[in-house]
């Protein structure tokens, strides 16, 4: 695991070029299923696109990342790793690269730097507040399963449920977040 964003290239400072289009991606989505039936799969594709000289701004990268993410190979998260790496080079504030990085290292157990790209996504506005919800709840996650911090995660996913009221997961992750703190304090009465 990493131990800091640095590790992973990540100054995150510099100017933002702050571009439109997802029309990229969206092929690269679409194009994606097909291609994983014939032959290299998403990575692949996403790599000739790359290569192309047809990506350029910090949105489509975001979109390929994501779709690499969410696909789970190994070198689909290399990949899915460098182009939110490259993204947030480009637009360091960009809220759902820093979130979705974070979800992504928080999975591959390189905490520290998932919690430092978390904190600092929650810091900034997000572009919607869907994305700010994903923000808090995936941090959440994070702070009850990882962190076990208990009283912070509870606030988050209070919050989230707040947006949400109708999120499943959610409220599973909350009340299963409700039955270990029972549990423990049950578990300290016992032994008193």
């Amino acid at each position: 695991g990493s131990d800091s964003l640095d590790e992973l290239g990540l100054g995150l400072a510099g100017e933002s070029d702050r571009g439109g289009g997802g029309a990229v991606a969206t092929m690269a989505n679409a194009q994606a299923s097909e291609g994983g039936r014939r032959q290299g799969g998403a990575a692949e594709l996403c790599d000739r696109i790359h290569a192309g000289g047809k990506v350029k701004a910090a949105k489509e990268l975001v979109n390929m990342a994501d779709l690499l993410q969410a696909g789970g190979k190994e070198e689909e998260i290399a990949q899915a790793t460098k182009y939110y790496v490259e993204a947030l080079a480009l637009e360091p504030e960009n809220t759902r690269a820093l979130g979705n990085f974070a979800r992504l290292l928080h999975a591959q157990g390189d905490f520290d730097p998932a919690e430092q790209l978390y904190q600092k996504a929650m810091a900034l506005p997000a572009e919607s507040t869907e994305s700010a919800v994903d923000i808090l709840n995936n941090y959440a996650v994070f702070l009850h399963s990882v962190r076990k911090n208990y009283p912070e995660a509870m606030s988050l996913y209070r919050e989230v449920l707040k947006n949400r009221p109708d999120d499943a997961d959610t409220h599973c992750n909350y009340a299963t977040l409700l039955l270990e703190v029972q549990g423990q304090q049950g578990t300290a009465e016992a032994e008193a």
